[in-house]
């Protein structure tokens, strides 16, 4: 019973650790971040310089490492309670989603029009669109870490001695993590520039094609932080 107390007081402090950080990361990104981003492209000052890159950059620096440690939490608490016992962080991950989404259409709303747009409907549709796209990133992810857990033989998988190891079914769990981010991505931003190209037609300077290559190569940086925020997180939660 003892036992069974400890395993919920540490559940409740894992789901605290990760809405903590999800609240903290998205209130930064969509009310401070964002409204900043948005402000210096409309200045014809600053419009042509790197501050509006730097802005949006660091706002996609912040919003993955908060889903990163979300991982690393997920990862831990998959491994050390069984993923049904867990189940707690899906609801943690799609509130937030849901949050995030809303908070930048508000905020869009705010800077744009001033007041609710008449075709409001359309926007809340796509806030529930891409909630539920990245709700299937996440299913995926949750599939491959609890494939790779129970298929572990090994029970003495912490603490980590390499900085990857792939006998360690958590190191891949982690892994599986970064490499899914950059799928999906590199999906986005493929799909973006497609629809651009639809719209406007191909790129007519090799200057534009050389930054379009730039930017889908970048995307494994991003795959590379994940996996070392994940990893870094799930050392450090097994340690406390």
């Amino acid at each position: 019973m003892k036992i069974d107390q400890n395993d919920k007081l540490l559940r409740k402090k894992l789901y605290v650790i990760i809405s903590l950080c999800f609240a903290i990361a998205y209130a930064l990104c969509c009310f401070v971040l964002s409204p900043l981003g948005l402000s210096l492209d409309a200045n014809v000052v600053f419009a042509k310089t790197v501050l509006p890159a730097i802005v949006r950059y660091l706002g996609i620096g912040i919003e993955l490492v908060s889903i990163s440690v979300f991982y690393g939490v997920m990862i831990y608490g998959m491994y050390r309670f069984g993923p049904w016992k867990f189940r707690g962080c899906v609801g943690i991950f799609a509130v937030a989603t849901v949050c995030k989404y809303l908070a930048n259409t508000v905020m869009s709303w705010a800077t744009y029009d001033a007041a609710i747009p008449r075709d409001w409907p359309w926007d809340l549709a796509t806030v529930a669109f891409y909630t539920a796209l990245e709700m299937l990133q996440l299913w995926i992810i949750i599939a491959i870490v609890r494939r790779k857990i129970e298929k572990s033989n090994d029970k003495d998988l912490l603490p980590f001695s390499k900085v990857y190891d792939k006998g360690n079914a958590l190191m891949r769990c982690a892994k599986a993590c970064g490499v899914v981010t950059v799928i999906a991505k590199l999906f986005g931003r493929i799909a973006n520039d497609a629809w651009a190209m639809i719209l406007s037609g191909p790129p007519q300077k090799v200057v534009t094609v050389i930054s379009m290559l730039i930017n889908y190569l970048s995307v494994a940086v991003l795959g590379v932080i994940c996996y070392a925020v994940t990893v870094a997180v799930i050392g450090l939660v097994s340690e406390k």
